[in-house]
């Protein structure tokens, strides 16, 4: 009897891992974590559906997010934010989405509101014609300071502790991997350490408002994508 209920059970197992596979293969993002929860709970010590589980869960949330901005820009604004907010379900770490999906809300706050449509439409034209002059960083403290890191250091630490000194929210790309630096950072602006930072570690910054950056790796792709952020 135990026997045979073990045999059901890796059946099943089995099962959910190759349907699994079978979305991922489609790009079923959703599914594939469906799946693969489904897979380990089943068999919990599974290293393999565990690593395949977090790739499918930060894709699904790529796929939403992209979605959402899809639907943001079309200005289906409740749409947008189910797709923003499930985004950052899959991943938590996204944090441009938990950004855009926070713009979003406060735009349907405003819709909510009297007269919202109307005073939604003069905030986003104030908005437009701002991007002709895109914010400007302007931490809290520029006064020079020195920083030191003589032993390799995970890299968003480095850039939080820049944060942290000179009054400013540092965001990351959800993509960016992580690396160790050593560096010296001895009587720098933030922006000097910002960049001295992102030089060595092949990092660019987008700035969000004058209190807040986000930090991305420098790829083609990257640059692109982060051209029309703000």
């Amino acid at each position: 009897m135990l026997l045979a209920l073990g045999l059901l059970a890796s059946c099943a197992t089995y099962r959910y891992s190759r349907q699994a596979s079978d979305a991922v293969q489609a790009q079923n993002w959703d599914g594939a974590v469906y799946f693969y929860l489904e897979a380990l709970a089943r068999d919990p010590g599974n290293v393999h559906y565990k690593m395949a589980l977090e790739r499918a869960r930060l894709k699904a949330g790529e796929e939403h997010f992209r979605r959402g901005m899809q639907f943001k820009q079309a200005k289906a604004l409740e749409r947008a934010a189910s797709e923003l907010e499930l985004a950052v379900q899959f991943d938590p770490t996204h944090q441009y989405a938990q950004v855009e999906l926070e713009k979003v809300r406060k735009d349907i706050t405003i819709l909510d509101q009297e007269g919202g449509p109307a005073k939604l439409e003069e905030i986003k034209k104030a908005a437009s014609e701002m991007k002709v002059k895109p914010p400007v960083l302007n931490p809290a403290s520029d006064e020079p300071m020195s920083l030191s890191f003589p032993n390799p250091t995970n890299v968003r630490d480095i850039y939080k502790a820049i944060g942290q000194a000179f009054g400013i929210n540092i965001l990351f790309d959800n993509k960016m991997r992580d690396q160790k630096l050593s560096i010296e950072l001895k009587n720098v602006t933030a922006r000097e350490a910002l960049e001295s930072v992102m030089q060595a570690a092949g990092h660019f910054y987008k700035v969000l408002d004058p209190k807040t950056v986000i930090v991305v790796e420098d790829t083609p792709q990257n640059r692109r994508d982060y051209e029309d952020l703000v």
